[in-house]
């Protein structure tokens, strides 16, 4: 096992294997347990996949990889060290998570209140035009039987996918995966133009990727 001095904003040096590296305490919120608090009577899961994976952490300009799992519902990520013990990463702009082949970013959106808030956000595409994902968790309350031809529903935890546009230093706002959506939040003949020409629908996030990237390179 190797070891590595950082600079002085990490206060000691820290145990580098080739498989999981402990982060430094300075970004790490506090530690957890381990175990779903959730009730009992609550159908699903607060994560899209409980077992931690591999991923990378990158703070600044130093990259760690260690084993990541994403909690959908609390917006957080929580971080498995090399002795087992599961923490949770603090929330940073300037902190990125890769997992699973996706890059994970606090950005600023507005909310259906249009209050500003910050939470992850899978980054499609990266520029003065931001395409971005949000893949949460919400909380759905339990639903009685309205009549005897019906059954009631438990509380659940339930996976959900919106999608948001940023431009430049703006918030993000949330969009549809449509052509009009997505044009309306760009406000931009460019684009109205491009669309056009290549006759595309933006249905698929593929299209609206490839929209973006055109925008950012221009």
């Amino acid at each position: 096992m190797k070891k590595f001095l950082f600079s002085s904003l990490f206060l000691s040096a820290f145990a580098v294997s080739a498989q999981n590296v402990d982060l430094p305490t300075d970004f790490i919120r506090n530690t957890l347990d381990g175990k779903n608090d959730r009730q009992t009577n609550v159908t699903g899961s607060p994560y899209h996949n409980e077992n931690f994976q591999p991923g990378t952490v990158t703070i600044a300009d130093k990259s760690f990889d260690t084993y990541v799992r994403y909690n959908g519902l609390e917006d957080v990520f929580e971080i498995k060290n090399q002795a087992g013990e599961i923490s949770a990463l603090i929330r940073r702009p300037d902190i990125k998570v890769t997992l699973d082949g996706k890059q994970h970013k606090i950005e600023t959106f507005l909310d259906g209140n249009d209050m500003s808030k910050q939470r992850y956000f899978v980054i499609l595409a990266e520029g003065e035009n931001k395409f971005l994902k949000n893949e949460g968790i919400e909380y759905k309350e339990a639903q009685q039987a309205s009549s005897s031809y019906s059954q009631s529903k438990p509380a659940s935890l339930v996976p959900y996918t919106k999608y948001y546009i940023k431009k430049g230093d703006g918030k993000a706002e949330e969009i549809k995966l449509r052509k009009k959506s997505i044009l309306n939040i760009l406000d931009d003949d460019r684009a109205k133009n491009y669309v056009k020409e290549n006759k595309l629908k933006l249905k698929k996030e593929e299209e609206v990727v490839q929209l973006m990237d055109y925008l950012n390179s221009i």
